[in-house]
């Protein structure tokens, strides 16, 4: 049974250098963007929890005023 990564091997190796080393720093290129992605998506999160804690306190204060002035 063959392996993904042989097959990979076996696919770059019948590549002209030329197209081998485009494919390559394609990867490579790929695998930065979607470290990148990953980065954005995490602080994204974290905006997003932050946004819904400032909120949260916004809504208490907001009820407890309508409490005092009711």
């Amino acid at each position: 049974m063959c392996q993904i990564g042989s097959l990979r091997i076996l696919a770059l190796n019948s590549l002209k250098p030329s197209y081998r080393t485009f494919v390559k720093n394609s990867a490579s290129k790929f695998a930065m963007l979607q470290w990148h992605i990953h980065e954005v998506i995490d602080k994204s999160r974290e905006l997003m929890a932050c946004c819904c804690k400032v909120l949260k306190k916004k809504s208490s204060i907001v009820s407890r005023s309508m409490q005092l002035d009711g």
